[in-house]
């Protein structure tokens, strides 16, 4: 026979533990923070003497913080093809929070430190006083010295080591520490190289110079021509002007309005206000190149007596970027020139860069 009564109370306790549990039962696992952290080595050759940075993010923000103690594989620190070369002399081992020697983004470590403790293959750096540190954010400091850290002699991957920060009594705070692994490799270096190849360019503003109808009475000028050198040549430029006739010569008639002979220095300047005769003039523009003695005229009325070879104008020691100079030609007719229109010359203007 059915037991109704037995059964009801059944469904009823059934009922109270459905009620009991209707939330969503969840099981919680408290987890440690970590530190973290990272070592970064000025040099990742093998067998070569390097410094390095050390950073660490603490897990809880700390008060008391006084020791960094850095471990490098495999703590003998006597060196070997797995192993660092820890120099074992505590004062060769410096802390420096100079910008320019830690990683982009990184806070320097507080405090300073003025001694350090080595032994077996960790480094501790003892700063002066109690130093805080603030979880998020990543502290860093440089040591180099001399001869402090020495890779091993065998390219290596996965060489361990620690970041331990601790108190004054060197206790090590709840949960700062780091397990890090760096490697060296054979080669740390890029070769960068490069040409730069030779560049020059020179160029005439005009290549006319209209002297139009020339006066025995003063000098008549052409507009000046303005030269234009560029060039990425160590000691500069030079550059050079000859005349084919030295002097203003008439087919027609065998006249010559000539140049004096040339001379080295200012005594082949000829100043056409008192005189009669073809020069050049050259006066320095941009870039304040040097003219030449010879053909520096006085701006108005005056110039060099011209060559039929070659001869230095103007010249720039440096490389130039558009150094300019202007050529202006003058000339004085005497009494007697004969009466004709095609009086003409030809200048040959070159210049070169000295590379």
């Amino acid at each position: 026979m059915i037991n109704l009564k037995k059964i009801f109370n059944y469904l009823l306790i059934f009922a109270v533990l459905l009620l009991g549990f209707s939330e969503p039962l969840f099981i919680q696992q408290a987890y440690a923070a970590s530190a973290t952290g990272y070592v970064r080595l000025d040099r990742m050759k093998a067998s070569t003497t390097t410094g390095g940075a050390v950073c660490f993010n603490p897990t809880a923000n700390e008060t008391t913080v006084r020791q960094v103690a850095v471990s490098f594989a495999d703590g003998s620190g006597t060196g070997g093809a797995t192993s660092f070369g820890v120099n074992a002399t505590a004062a060769n081992w410096t802390w420096d929070t100079t910008a320019n020697n830690l990683p982009p983004g990184a806070t320097a470590f507080p405090g300073t430190a003025t001694t350090s403790t080595v032994a077996t293959g960790t480094v501790t750096f003892i700063v002066t006083a109690d130093q805080s540190l603030n979880t998020g954010t990543m502290y860093c400091f440089h040591f180099t010295g001399t001869n402090t850290l020495t890779t091993p002699t065998s390219a290596n991957s996965s060489l361990t080591g620690t970041i331990t920060v601790k108190n004054s009594g060197g206790t090590t705070l709840s949960n700062e520490t780091v397990n890090y692994a760096i490697a060296d490799i054979s080669n740390d270096q890029i070769t960068v190289t490069a040409t730069v190849p030779s560049t020059f360019s020179f160029s005439l503003g005009s290549n006319t110079a209209a002297l139009g109808q020339i006066t025995t009475t003063g000098a008549t000028s052409a507009t000046a021509i303005t030269a234009t050198v560029s060039t990425n040549a160590n000691n500069g430029w030079i550059g050079w002007v000859k005349s084919l006739n030295a002097g203003l010569l008439s087919t027609l008639t065998g006249d010559s309005i000539a140049s004096a002979a040339f001379t080295s220095g200012a005594g082949n300047i000829v100043d056409l206000a008192s005189t009669n005769g073809y020069v050049l003039d050259v006066q320095a523009g941009s870039g304040a190149p040097t003219i030449a003695t010879e053909y520096l005229g006085n701006g108005t009325t005056s110039g060099g007596n011209l060559a039929t070879s070659f001869k230095q104008i103007a010249t720039k020691s440096i490389p130039s970027a558009s150094n300019t100079f202007t050529m202006a030609v003058r000339a004085r007719a005497t009494a007697t020139n004969k009466a004709a229109t095609d009086y003409a010359d030809t200048l040959t203007v070159t210049a070169a860069g000295q590379f």
